[in-house]
């Protein structure tokens, strides 16, 4: 078996020195040096208890944005559709809208992690939410503003593959 040697978390509490990596994904590679949890996920390293703290961590970023969009929906919607755009009532609705999804999905996500229930449904969720939020900004990529598409589109297709790669670690034992 790998040692996967890590420096510093990068969630707080996620202890990431020592990781054991398993799956032949990494079977003969040194992976010593790769960096924090990232890494140890898409290496299949992480255990049940980092994989869960990892999608608090994700929960509670989701549900902070949600709370954000309710309350100042022009934030978030700046960087997907432009300050023009993000002024008008339509858009502000949409993203209310939107900020209750996630409110709801990260709420729902960090409550059922905080009572040791089982969570995979709520991050599958979330990162089918997110995938969907990814294609809706690839169909309108060019006509959306440089800067924020980009900014918007990484989030995005990063939020769903973390939720999609932690779906099936939080649960199991």
């Amino acid at each position: 078996m790998h040692v996967l040697s890590v420096r510093g978390p990068l969630v707080r509490g996620l202890p990431v020195r020592g990781l054991p990596v398993r799956g032949p994904l990494v079977r003969g590679l040194s992976v010593r040096g790769v960096p924090r949890w990232p890494a140890a996920l898409v290496l299949g390293a992480l255990g049940r208890d980092e994989a869960r703290r990892a999608a608090g961590a994700l929960a509670a970023a989701r549900a902070l944005l949600g709370v954000t969009a309710l309350v100042l929906p022009q934030l978030p919607a700046v960087p997907w559709v432009g300050a023009g755009e993000a002024r008008r009532t339509s858009v502000r609705l949409l993203a209310r809208t939107l900020g209750g999804r996630d409110l709801a999905l990260g709420l729902g996500a960090l409550l059922v992690l905080t009572h040791d229930g089982e969570a995979r449904r709520f991050v599958e969720a979330g990162a089918l939410a997110d995938g969907c939020d990814a294609a809706a900004t690839l169909v309108a990529f060019k006509e959306l503003p440089k800067t924020g598409r980009w900014l918007v589109l990484a989030s995005t297709i990063g939020a769903a593959a973390a939720g999609a790669l932690l779906a099936p670690l939080v649960d199991r034992h």
